[in-house]
């Protein structure tokens, strides 16, 4: 090797190992980029209005066929979203979500399908093209003013629904009857649903006709519930109600249920 080209491989060393050093030196700096974390959480509940503030928003899924419009399912108030661990740990029975329209529901079912969740609230279908994909859906926290007005309207409701019950218990209709399905494994006890409050019925056209979102029931304890949500699973009926996890040992097969006006 020449002594030009030695010296000026050392000369290109100098420099790279000059280059190395500023950068380092530069590593410090940029390091400490988490705003973008930060930002939304303190920004999103200045926004909010109506006394709740944001907990988490997710996309809803891009479904459209016969179940579903712009991931919103068409035959009762459900919607479709993304099965991540912050979606999961979220979006719960028993919590309020607010919709790109500004209405505020609560949750009643959730159930994770593969990739995707399945959430499903209280009131009537939602509309698709109000509240579906592209938008997003939010969980809401009640404010501590929220928290006192729901709790004196959940009292009223808890408080008024025994006074009816017991009032009304003799002029109550019963319009339909329908046994309990025996069935028993890791998702069902006696015909009633382990994870929230449902019970599966035969599939037949007069429980199609009476079992339907809305209707009151009567469990064989006497306690009247409404119906949140009905899927048709072959010659079975899964129906969905408002309330905690019903007790198999007092509402299950061999015991019936009843619709009541």
């Amino acid at each position: 090797m020449s002594l030009a080209s030695f010296a000026g491989t050392r000369k290109t060393l100098i420099a790279s190992i000059a280059l190395g050093a500023l950068f380092a030196g530069n590593v410090m700096a940029c390091e400490p980029y988490t705003e973008p974390t930060t930002t939304p959480i303190s920004t999103t509940p200045t926004t909010t209005t109506g006394g709740t503030a944001v907990s988490l928003s997710a996309t809803i899924n891009p479904f459209t066929n016969t179940d579903w419009l712009n991931g919103i399912w068409r035959k009762s108030a459900g919607f479709s979203i993304p099965n991540t661990t912050a979606n999961k740990a979220a979006f719960v029975s028993g919590t309020s979500v607010r919709f790109a329209d500004g209405q505020v529901r609560k949750i009643t079912q959730v159930y994770v399908n593969g990739a995707n969740i399945s959430v499903y609230t209280d009131g009537a279908v939602l509309d698709g093209s109000k509240v579906g994909h592209p938008r997003s859906v939010s969980t809401v926290a009640p404010t501590s003013t929220s928290t006192s007005t729901s709790t004196s309207t959940s009292t009223s409701t808890t408080s008024t629904a025994p006074t009816t019950s017991t009032t009304s218990s003799s002029t109550t209709t019963v319009v339909a009857t329908s046994s309990i399905n025996n069935f028993t494994n890791t998702d069902w006890l006696s015909g009633v649903w382990r994870k929230s409050a449902g019970v599966s019925l035969p599939n037949n056209a007069t429980n199609q006709g009476a079992f339907k979102v809305g209707a009151k029931v009567r469990l064989a304890d006497g306690q009247v519930r409404t119906i949140t949500s009905v899927y048709l699973v072959g010659a079975n009926m899964s129906v969905y109600m408002d309330g905690a996890l019903l007790n198999a040992a007092n509402v299950g097969h061999p015991k019936t249920i009843a619709v009541v006006r």
